[in-house]
């Protein structure tokens, strides 16, 4: 949290604290859920008890999953679930644990809850666990490394203690911060982490030292604190002091408004011109300065690439990873692509995503490294003359097909938040050593709660020839995660054809939009003659091309979702149904490699 933020919290404080104990006139409703019995004031379970609006203020929700009393705490609009493993009424305590941490035998979790979390409670742990993910090995002793999180993650290492940005080695980024209630071992043993972590951690409802008392008109409370030295009774009611200290207190508040007011308006000014910051420094990977990127690259010896936002380097990291290094042309946009792929796919850790081993962030100056796809992207594979480029066998692109399709589905429902990438392609698809595939470049993602049935959305953009027809025209229904699907199908089609689905280089007219003519070729045939020899690789590439066909209808209800998809694919061939037709006619010019950029806000449908 922001400096100033905390300052403002701690200066309101006192004029905001109201008294922990309910209204008299208020029922006190009791409830339970699994082991957490008579869950009583100041908890209230979920959609179990109708109260009165003005009694509802005393109350923090819980909600009953599975039988499991689960507590939210949110950090900025991010929600982290903890499970409730205890209530301890007489000293005004609840004990949470972490969802993950609870049944997982590595202690890593995509939760952190820092001393200076805004919760609604009060932490009164005072150590913690602090998780970092490393570009070297720190040299400091009290840093120990977590092998069990495996090789995906980067050097992720923990350490008890000092959590401040200060302390921090130059070399790592902060992960996760957990606080902990029992003692911290000695040995720092993985083992020993993990069964602290596991006890969880107290907050506090306490509301201190002051007594409440009731005026029979009122339907709040007011409390009262004595000053020993004046004996002056200072009055606390609904929120609001009544006695000297108001006017101190509120001429504080004033002064800091205006000094907050100012600060936002000058962290303003410097991110428009050019001193971009992100909101969490490290966003779980290891932050790297410009020099250690040349010195990574070799002074950007070797190039593997350009794209629409920048080169590709390829480098190499103190500890023998090979890494790409994405350099982010500044002249495109503002950064937003970049402060935009760096908070995504942060959080992301997939078999089918490629994994952020790092980021640069200095003066204008931008970079994102990537952990090294040898073989490059699928681009090269499917569409290349070039006989000496290996040939992918079709077993082999079904393996892809399947592994790029768990990847979206764990964007759309395997993470906490619901994460479109609206630019499915082949060129995004790198695959590593032994061709498994891994999605890439999310400069174009977009982050929505999983909760929301509708969110708002600007900008949507993608490369013409996979864009989905709604993100044209609202005519066609909403944008939703039935974009990426469309996107997939339009890849499908160019696995299964080996060829662009526009190519006016053919021999027959009939054959320049490849969707269409092949549409017709099952229909009319149910056969296909596309470079397969075997009655397996035809069974294939039919299954690619319905599946596609599927994927590429023209309204969005009417396509998968990409969880069917996967159910499609692992189905045998006679068990799919033929699509309808998908298309209302073929283009009439190239679909070439334009990005859209759509201004007009839209309603996201997930």
């Amino acid at each position: 949290m922001e400096g100033h933020r905390l300052l403002s919290f701690l200066l309101f404080f006192p004029v905001l604290t109201y008294s922990q104990t309910p209204n008299p006139n208020c029922p006190i409703p009791t409830s339970a859920c699994g082991s957490i019995q008579n869950i009583s004031y100041p908890f209230l379970l979920k959609g179990d008890h109708k109260i009165q609006n003005n009694c509802a203020r005393w109350w923090y929700e819980l909600t009953c999953v599975g039988n499991t009393t689960t507590f939210i705490i949110f950090d900025g609009n991010r929600p982290m679930s903890y499970s409730v493993a205890n209530i301890f009424y007489e000293n005004q305590t609840i004990r949470l644990v972490d969802h993950d941490l609870a049944h997982g035998s590595c202690p890593l979790t995509g939760n952190s809850l820092s001393p200076e979390t805004n919760t609604p409670l009060k932490l009164i742990s005072s150590s913690s666990v602090a998780f970092l993910n490393c570009s070297v090995q720190p040299k400091k002793k009290e840093y120990h490394r977590l092998n069990c999180a495996g090789g995906s993650q980067g050097l992720l290492y923990f350490h008890f203690g000092s959590n401040r940005m200060s302390d921090l080695p130059k070399e790592c980024g902060y992960y996760a911060f957990v606080p902990v209630s029992g003692e911290l071992p000695n040995d720092g043993s993985v083992a020993g982490v993990q069964k602290l972590l596991q006890m969880g951690f107290e907050l506090s409802w306490s509301g201190g030292q002051s007594q409440t008392e009731y005026l029979p008109s009122a339907p709040y409370p007011y409390n009262w604190d004595l000053n020993n030295s004046t004996g002056l009774k200072v009055f606390w009611i609904t929120g609001n002091v009544i006695g000297y200290t108001i006017i101190v207190r509120t001429l504080l508040g004033v002064l800091h408004l205006f000094a907050v007011i100012i600060f936002v308006i000058y962290r303003k000014f410097k991110s428009t011109h050019g001193n971009k910051t992100l909101n969490r420094p490290s966003l779980g990977s290891a932050r790297y300065s410009y020099s250690e990127i040349k010195k990574i690259t070799d002074n950007f010896k070797v190039k593997l690439g350009k794209g629409g936002y920048g080169a590709v380097f390829k480098g190499k990291l103190p500890n023998g990873q090979l890494v790409a290094v994405k350099m982010l042309d500044n002249s495109k946009g503002n950064g937003e692509e970049f402060i935009n792929e760096v908070t995504t796919i942060s959080r992301i850790y997939h078999v089918n995503v490629v994994q952020l081993v790092g980021f640069c962030l200095e003066g204008s100056r931008s970079a994102l490294v990537y952990e090294f796809m040898p073989n490059g992207s699928l681009e090269k594979y499917i569409f290349s003359g070039d006989e000496r480029t290996q040939r992918i066998g079709w077993e082999k692109l079904y393996q892809i097909a399947l592994g790029v399709a768990r990847g979206i589905e764990y964007l759309h429902r395997g993470c906490d938040m619901c994460i479109l990438h609206f630019d499915i392609k082949p060129h995004n698809i790198l695959l590593d050593n032994n061709f498994n595939p891994k999605i890439s470049d999310f400069g174009l993602a977009k982050l929505f709660a999983t909760d929301h049935s509708i969110a708002s959305m600007s900008n949507a953009r993608g490369t013409v020839g996979y864009i989905a027809p709604e993100l044209f025209s609202p005519n066609f229904g909403r944008v939703s995660y039935k974009s990426d699907v469309y996107s997939y199908g339009m890849l499908l089609l160019e696995m299964a054809g080996r060829r662009k689905n526009y190519y006016p280089l053919v021999e027959r007219a009939s054959q320049i939009y490849f969707p269409t003519w092949v549409y017709d070729e099952l229909t009319l045939k149910e056969d296909l003659d596309i470079g397969t020899e075997t009655e397996d690789e035809k069974d294939i590439a039919k299954k690619l091309v319905i599946i596609g066909l599927w994927c590429i209808q023209m309204k969005p209800n009417d396509r998968p979702s990409m969880s069917r998809v996967v159910e499609m694919l692992e189905q045998n061939i006679e068990e799919l149904e033929m699509p309808p037709k998908p298309f209302l006619a073929s283009p009439e010019r190239p679909m070439e490699d334009l990005s859209l950029a759509e201004s007009d806000t839209k309603a996201l449908l997930v």
